[in-house]
């Protein structure tokens, strides 16, 4: 006998030896704990986010880690003088040196500086273990990353994408500096 039966059990024996009929108009109402299921949403939706930063970051790490060393290690300026840059930069500089130095595919800024994620993304995460059934489009990912989700012209030609006005939400939701908790 599992809890819900038990308890009915205990309920109607109540009622009998008080000499009462059974309440059967809400005693036998199905059990359900939506706020159970509320948590569970919010468990997947949260467990979708962190793995959605997991892949990005590796994305941009791993981009950055490839390309640094052939690209960034030493900048001779316009007199010949040679420097070496620092190898060692911040997540914001990482994105902005793999998106600037057209690293990453999936990743572009226009010519106004706007943010554009292709759809190409999607494969990606599935390849890095991300479920379709976490995200499967897009305009979900639009929503995760709390950015817009549309019709951008690019090389003259419309295409469906992700996109905001700067780096700032792509960075911040990286750094987790969101925080990110779905309760509505």
């Amino acid at each position: 006998m599992n809890w819900e039966e038990a308890a009915k059990e205990i309920i109607t024996k109540f009622y009998e030896l008080a000499g009462l009929p059974r309440p059967s108009e809400w005693l036998d109402l199905r059990l359900t704990d939506d706020e159970e299921d509320e948590d569970y949403e919010t468990d997947e939706m949260n467990n979708a986010a962190g793995a959605l930063r997991t892949c990005l970051l590796n994305h941009f790490n791993e981009t950055y880690n490839r390309y640094i060393r052939n690209l960034g290690d030493a900048v001779t300026d316009s007199y010949g003088t040679s420097a070496n840059v620092t190898t060692d930069l911040n997540l914001r500089q990482r994105i902005d040196f793999c998106i600037d130095k057209n690293l990453t595919s999936h990743f572009k800024r226009n010519s106004k500086g706007k943010l554009i994620i292709f759809h190409s993304i999607l494969d990606e995460l599935q390849k890095r273990g991300i479920e379709s059934d976490q995200i499967s489009s897009l305009k979900q990912l639009a929503e995760m990353l709390d950015m817009k989700y549309g019709s951008l012209r690019q090389n003259n030609k419309l295409v469906k994408c992700v996109h905001d006005d700067d780096l700032t939400k792509l960075s911040s939701f990286l750094a987790g500096d969101d925080c990110i908790e779905y309760n509505e």
